[in-house]
């Protein structure tokens, strides 16, 4: 049966042009199999790195088995033509002690019933300030756990983190619009919110820090009515979806009402205007940092996000 590593010697750095590991439908596939590329050392990164404007590494599953695809103790430097790290297709992917630094996007999901867990990874310096591009940008995908990563630096206008999975849990983690002075004379500041999220999947949201630092243009935390019809999608099956919904038909007081909105933020942190040079910020206005959209085509509604939105924590 197909499955098997590649093993990357510790320190070693690869110049690479793009990369795909492809399962298709004609391999013989066990299922759960595993698919790994891991750098030999996790104290000593191996790196991969492109030396022209494309991406680099592109994970394709094509076959009907459920397999888990796997990258760890790998430097990936991807340039602004291309995305850093493509998830086309597979059913599981892990990242592990992984970083990425460049591409168009660093992390990419088309739409796909996707699992994804990232685990002590940092992303960075990704986008390419169009607005349309990210550090992380997932589609309507179906599971996220991601627990001890920092994501920062997106070039502007770019997310630091944009995801309208199913679900996303995530714990423990750093995302901030830019963390140096040379980022921020770069263009590496993001300008657009920090966590941008589709409203009608759910959250977990325990432990994190949302760093938001001028240009002063948008809050820290967006949750986003937007909508995915079933139906939607040829790469997903027919009831498979969601829907923007009127914000009058939200009401969490009713137990009952299928139009709940759950998103838990608990016990985290909301920094306004803190530069790295510890002083404040003063394109920064201090207020929450957080948007709820919460119908289509009606902009914000603060007073519904106060009641739907739940603790996010402090807020300094």
């Amino acid at each position: 049966m197909a499955k098997g590593a590649i093993i990357i010697p510790a320190g070693l750095t690869i110049p690479a042009k793009w990369w795909t590991l492809k399962i298709s439908r004609a391999n013989p596939i066990e299922p759960g199999a595993r698919f790994i590329i891991r750098g030999a050392d996790p104290y000593r990164r191996a790196t991969l790195a492109v030396l022209t404007s494309e991406g680099l590494l592109n994970l394709i599953n094509q076959s009907d088995t459920p397999i888990s695809m796997e990258i760890e103790n790998l430097v990936i430097k991807a340039g602004r033509g291309g995305v850093a790290l493509r998830l086309s297709g597979p059913d599981h992917v892990r990242l592990s002690n992984v970083q990425i630094d460049g591409g168009k996007n660093g992390v990419f999901a088309p739409t796909h019933p996707l699992d994804l867990e990232m685990n002590d990874c940092e992303v960075m310096h990704c986008a390419d300030g169009s607005g349309y591009t990210h550090n992380v940008y997932l589609n309507y995908t179906r599971n996220v756990k991601i627990r001890d990563c920092r994501f920062h630096s997106p070039r502007a206008q770019g997310h630091v983190f944009k995801g309208y999975a199913q679900h996303i849990d995530v714990r423990n983690s750093y995302f901030s619009h830019y963390e140096t002075e040379h980022d921020l004379r770069q263009g590496f500041y993001g300008e657009l919110p920090v966590f941008d999220r589709g409203g009608w999947g759910s959250t977990i949201a325990i432990g994190n820090t949302f760093v938001r630092r001028g240009p002063a243009r948008r809050v820290a935390v967006e949750i986003r009515n937007r909508g995915f019809p079933p139906g939607y999608s040829k790469y997903v099956r027919p009831d498979w979806g969601t829907r923007e919904v009127d914000y009058h038909d939200v009401d969490n007081r009713d137990p009952t009402n299928p139009h709940l909105f759950k998103h838990l933020f608990f016990g985290n942190e909301i920094i306004n205007g803190l530069l790295p040079n510890q002083t404040l910020d003063p394109s920064i206005t201090r207020n929450p940092g957080m948007n709820c959209q919460a119908g289509p085509k009606t902009g914000s509604k603060p007073n519904l996000a106060r009641k739907i939105c739940g603790n996010l924590g402090s807020i300094t």
